[in-house]
């Protein structure tokens, strides 16, 4: 998210800092949400890898077979923690993602998908950059009071539904 349209606030000053304006509703969440991946779940995708990389070999596509066998290599290294926890901030200028700030300005609009435990999340479109969609984790915050906040501030963008790769990415704890 850095150098695209987030401005890095540990190398800002209390003049920047003041930039960001005051803070009215804050909370702690997981940068993604908590994934519970039991031991057949692992060995289900070890032997789908398996599966995919022998079928590469049979067919004589070996770029295939090193492609699944380097994807799973970095999927398992990059999950093998659990997500960290961040503070998430909405601010009278802003929203604030642990140390990245969004001004209001740079944010076409909102959304929330609250259907809890499955899930819960805000999600903002920014104007301009690679990064085009933020999804935050809720956790315990009220989707009502956020929504009456950033409603003051953007507007809603109640049509969004929740796309199909999102929800093969949840169905499937990937």
């Amino acid at each position: 998210m850095q150098g695209f349209l987030a401005r890095n606030l540990e190398k800002t000053t209390s003049k920047d800092k003041k930039k960001i304006g005051e803070t009215i509703i804050s909370w702690r969440a997981p940068e993604t949400a908590p994934v519970e991946r039991g031991i057949t779940w692992q060995i289900s995708a070890v032997i789908v890898a398996v599966l995919l990389i022998l079928w590469g070999i049979w067919q004589k596509t070996v770029s295939f077979s090193i492609l699944i066998f380097l994807i799973s290599g970095i999927y398992f290294y990059y999950h093998r923690e659990k997500p960290k926890i961040i503070r998430i901030s909405l601010t009278t200028r802003g929203i604030l993602v642990g140390n990245l700030f969004f001004p209001f300005a740079d944010i076409a609009g909102f959304w929330i998908f609250y259907a809890p435990p499955e899930i819960s999340t805000l999600n903002f479109a920014v104007k301009k950059g690679i990064l085009r969609e933020v999804s935050l984790q809720i956790a315990d915050q009220n989707p009502d009071e956020i929504r009456g906040f950033l409603e003051l501030h953007l507007p809603e963008f109640l049509e969004r539904k929740e796309k199909i790769s999102e929800k093969i990415i949840r169905i499937f704890k990937l």
